[in-house]
């Protein structure tokens, strides 16, 4: 593939790409909180890229390599900022595409400047294998946080083919409120009248009033609890399954960020 599509978290507002075998041997014992300085350190003669992203959270990193990327017009006129093309080398052929905070050198162990290792795993998923050489490097970066609203695929429950679904679940949190209710209540009575017979109730309101408020809630909590077993139900459908990775297609469509890597 010369055509790669990524998802890049951060936590420390800025991602970066780089060889792991232009870091020094002792990186991932010695350099720790600093890595962030060495890697736009390294990124100043070519040996890696680093950008600040102005925030954290999760970006969409398209990246190219010996293709000119084709971008759609919706993407090509939010293009905030791009750069010329710069001198990039991956001499391994191993490129990692991650946040700055998660860079390492071993990529078969932990981080040790990671508390949770899934955060690790999942930026080990970033990797991609390209022929090894120098490149010449473009970025450019786009602005979609507004095209995301107005391009955003409507949710399953907006369609017209889950409607009757959503009704039929509505009905059913509904009717599991009035069924539920009215058998609690009974119950609730039943025990009141046994309870009086023997025991003193020495609060301020009186133990029907108590059993009252008790028996709606559990009666609600009963209604939203089959009411989220119907949602999971439907959202476990094709018609939803499908619609689910037509919206992830969506959304890794719309990139913050497209890197292409042309080889000299």
């Amino acid at each position: 593939m010369s055509k790669h599509i990524l998802e890049i978290g951060t936590d420390g507002a800025a991602i970066c790409a780089y060889d792991p075998s232009i870091l020094p041997d002792d990186f991932d014992h010695k350099y720790g909180g600093d890595r962030v300085d060495l890697i736009a350190e390294l990124a100043g003669d070519g040996r890696a890229w680093q950008d600040e992203t102005g925030g954290d959270g999760t970006y969409v990193v398209h990246v190219y390599v010996n293709e000119a990327p084709i971008l759609e017009p919706y993407v090509q006129e939010r293009v905030i900022e791009q750069s010329d093309f710069i001198r990039f080398t991956c001499p391994s052929g191993t490129l990692v595409v991650c946040g700055a905070e998660y860079v390492i050198k071993d990529l078969g162990i932990d981080d040790p400047g990671t508390q949770d290792p899934k955060e690790v795993a999942e930026r080990d998923t970033q990797i991609l294998n390209i022929p090894p050489g120098d490149y010449r490097l473009k970025v450019q970066r786009v602005d979609m946080d507004g095209a995301r609203e107005t391009r955003k695929i409507k949710p399953i429950w907006q369609t017209h083919a889950s409607s009757a679904a959503i009704i039929g679940m509505l009905l059913l949190g509904f009717l599991a409120i009035i069924f539920l209710g009215s058998a609690i209540w009974w119950s609730l009575t039943y025990l009141y009248r046994w309870a009086t017979d023997f025991l003193p109730c020495p609060c301020q309101r009186t133990p029907m009033e108590i059993l009252g408020q008790v028996g709606k809630a559990a009666a609600c909590g009963g209604g939203a609890w089959l009411a989220l077993q119907a949602n999971k139900a439907i959202l476990n459908t094709p018609t939803a399954i499908a619609h689910s990775a037509l919206v992830r297609e969506a959304e890794l469509a719309m990139p913050d960020y497209v890197l292409e890597l042309q080889g000299v």
